[in-house]
This record gives C-alpha cells, structure tokens and sequence, in this order.
C-alpha cells in the first residue's frame, strides 16, 4: 500500500535516470553537501513542506526532526510509515501558517525546499517569520527558477513533451522570460508569477543571507539554473 503511494510523486520528480529528476535531486545533495560543510550533528530540524521526509536521509541522522505538510498524495503517511520506528521523528498536517511549529519549538536549523513559491501572503510572510523565530543556526531554502531564458526553455519542454504547461499568454511569456516575473499576475495554483527575486526581499525581513547559488550546474549564473539554494541565519526578532 504505502509502496503504491510512493510511485505518482517520486517517480515523477527523482527518478533519477531521467534528466529532470536529476535536477529535482540536485537541490537534496546541495543541503547534504552544505550540512556536512559547516559542521552541522546531531542536530534538530523543522521542515515546511516536507512530504515524506525525503529530506532526513541528507541530513546526517539528525537527533529530532519535526515536518510539517499539507499531505497531498499522502507525503506524510508515507512518512509515518517509513519512520515509525523513529518516535523523535514527528509529522504534521499543515494548511495554513498557524497550524505550523504552533508551540514555538527552537530547531538547530530549519529546511524549506519547492514550497515557498507555492503560498501567497500574508500567509508566506507568517511562515516566513515562524521559520526564523524558529531557527537556531541555519536555513536551508530552496526554489525553483521561473523567470529568464531557462524558464522559456523548461516552459517549451513541458509544452512539446507533456502537451501541458502553465498557461501563459504571450504577453505574460515575454515578460517572464525578460526577467519580469512580477508583472505576471500570481496563478492560485501554479508558478506562474513566482519570482526568487521578491522571495528574497521577504525572507530578508526575518534573515540575513549568506548566499544564493543556482543548482545543479553550480559554475552557471543563477538565471540559467533550475533551482535557487539559499542559505540564510535568522535576525533576532
């Protein structure tokens, strides 16, 4: 059964013997690389938008993990599953930001990868403030890249391969390829609209940025990458 549940999602984004999934994976080695280089054990983590906790296989064993997810296709009963032998490790079904971390836990470092460009404020700014009230050291955020000429070209992919994409005008199309995402009018249930750029102006509220990389390809400019990683400490607040 919980096998069954594991084959829509995952096999559609990390199935690594396809190129997309090797871009999806991508952003996992990045917070095991990162982890590993700043001395990060035995340490306690909060996650947003977790799903079936892929993430704690990157993470060095941490000593308590706490995810936090709305539970489309059943991320965290995979979760459970998969982890009930671990009774530090918790899941949680969360659908708005005061359902998130409610009892204000402190966590060594927080993790947020694919999920910020989905929420709209005021709701992502209260997530936002949470993660950093809840952070100790470090958080780990990653987002995909939806604006300039890679975008233009993961947009064509999808049209010719899959016979479905978000749906641009032309208009809208040229303005996010030239870099103007925010000129777009946010779509409720997709992409569209989303810019890295103004994500960054928000999380600066609540943090200090250490940096921002593109990955996979690490030697490329942000704006031909598939995914933006940043690394941030929280702002006393």
């Amino acid at each position: 059964m919980i096998e069954s549940l594991t084959r829509p999602y995952n096999e559609r984004l990390f199935n690594t013997d396809t190129f997309r999934g090797r871009m999806h994976m991508a952003r996992y080695i990045w917070l095991q690389e990162e982890v590993k280089n700043l001395g990060l054990n035995n340490i306690s983590v909060l996650e947003l938008g977790c799903y079936d906790a892929k993430a704690i296989y990157f993470l060095n064993n941490p000593s308590k993990y706490s995810g936090y997810d709305a539970n489309w296709e059943y991320g965290l009963d995979i979760a459970r599953e998969t982890w009930k032998e671990k009774p530090e490790y918790t899941f949680h079904e969360c659908n708005m930001a005061a359902e998130f971390n409610p009892a204000g836990e402190k966590f060594d470092i927080t993790v947020c990868q694919e999920t910020l460009e989905h929420l709209r404020n005021p709701d992502l700014l209260e997530y936002i403030k949470r993660m950093a009230m809840a952070t100790k050291q470090y958080s780990f955020i990653t987002v995909p890249n939806e604006q300039g000429f890679f975008f233009f070209l993961k947009y064509m992919f999808k049209k010719l391969t899959q016979g479905k994409s978000e749906e641009y005008n032309f208009k809208e199309l040229m303005l996010t390829t030239f870099g103007m995402p925010h000129k777009v009018t946010r779509s409720l249930t997709d992409h569209k609209g989303f810019s890295y750029k103004e994500l960054r102006g928000q999380l600066s509220e609540y943090f200090d940025i250490v940096y921002e990389k593109g990955v996979p390809f690490k030697w490329l400019p942000k704006s031909l990458s598939f995914s933006i990683c940043i690394l941030l400490k929280p702002k006393k607040i």
